[in-house]
């Protein structure tokens, strides 16, 4: 699994603030170049690529035949003999919206005022002080102790020296060291702005990053809601073929007819088969299967039901449709049950709404 290539505006902004002319090439090589990660554990990377994708452009957002969400996180290693190694780490949402605001969570955090972004910022900041302190001329030992004293609060508040990147906190080292004597005791300014210079790649690369991150996220979140759109617009086609077929307004207006296309389209919806459903939109799609299941048997179904619901939801869902659709009577009774469906969607929306815009829903 490699990050992915590109950058934002936010990252170049960083980049340039920080004199990346200094070092030509770093921007180009950083793009051109891909971030070694590896699984934090094996055993469940490789289940992850058993499980289906939410969208198929997108490989770090998965779903499983039940509706629960996957999410690829990359973290670093905090063991010593690894420290600062990317893993590869997936974190399992209770359901799609938690996805969703977990992604939007670290889009906040690395967008211009978020706290990650502003970190960065402080480094930026840190490193430019440094530098240009040192070109203005001698500083008093006076002017040298509060000198190094920012600098090591700079480098502390940006989270460089307390890092798991090692190469962050020989960064802060280093950019703390520029600022003290030489090995002689001598004030050498020349040799502290060296010390410091030679650290800018490690303060631009760590810019833009910022760029694969947001890229990486944006786009995430782009899927996630675009495969929320497109579910719950099949749900309310479903509800309104439900509604016609239940008033015989659908093809030939013979019920008995038309019905086996009613039921290929809940299957070709609705079934972990052929397509992937989400938590919360899975319950609703099992609600569904298990009213137009043909025959029910009240003692296992809960069971099944439960593992894409919880407990008591599947108890009452099994009591509100207790016999199967072929277990219906007469055809009065199966249009019944199919307008029952089509208000057990436009229920169970409202409730996903709630869900997925809390009060802008109401």
């Amino acid at each position: 699994m490699t990050a992915e290539n590109g950058q934002s505006r936010k990252s170049v902004g960083i980049e340039t603030s920080i004199g990346g002319r200094r070092h030509p090439g770093i921007v180009e090589d950083f793009n051109a170049t891909s971030l070694e990660v590896k699984p934090k554990d094996l055993a469940e990377s490789e289940e992850a690529r058993k499980v289906f994708r939410l969208y198929s452009g997108e490989p770090s957002v998965l779903c499983d035949k039940y509706g629960n969400p996957w999410m690829d996180v990359v973290v670093p290693c905090k063991r010593l003999e690894d420290v600062g190694q990317l893993l590869e780490v997936w974190n399992h949402p209770k359901d799609i919206f938690t996805t969703r605001d977990s992604i939007t969570h670290i889009i906040e955090a690395y967008s211009r005022d978020g706290i990650q972004y502003k970190k960065r910022a402080l480094a930026v900041r840190t490193m430019n002080n440094v530098v240009g302190r040192l070109q203005e001329g001698p500083l008093t030992d006076e002017e040298r102790v509060e000198f190094r004293e920012q600098t090591i609060k700079g480098m502390v508040d940006s989270g460089y020296l307390s890092s798991v990147y090692p190469e962050r906190v020989e960064t802060a080292e280093d950019l703390i060291r520029a600022t003290e004597k030489d090995s002689l005791g001598r004030s050498n300014n020349s040799r502290g702005r060296v010390i410091a210079d030679n650290r800018r790649p490690q303060v631009i690369m760590d810019g833009l990053v910022i760029g694969r991150i947001l890229k990486k996220n944006r786009r995430r979140l782009s899927v996630v809601e675009a495969v929320c759109d497109w579910i719950e617009q099949d749900f309310e086609n479903l509800a309104r073929f439900s509604e016609d077929l239940a008033g015989n307004k659908i093809g030939t207006g013979d019920f008995v007819a038309e019905l086996p296309k009613y039921r290929s389209t809940v299957n070709r919806l609705l079934s972990p088969a052929n397509s992937v459903l989400p938590k919360p939109y899975s319950e609703l799609g099992a609600k569904i299967r298990y009213a137009m299941h043909p025959k029910h048997r009240p003692l296992f179904d809960p069971d099944i039901l439960s593992r894409y619901m919880k407990p008591f939801v599947a108890l009452d869902v099994r009591d509100q449709f207790t016999a199967g659709f072929d277990e219906l009577d007469d055809p009065s009774q199966q249009k019944a049950r199919i307008f029952e469906i089509s208000e057990l969607i436009k229920d169970g929306l409202a409730s996903i709404a709630q869900q997925r815009f809390g009060e802008e829903a109401a």
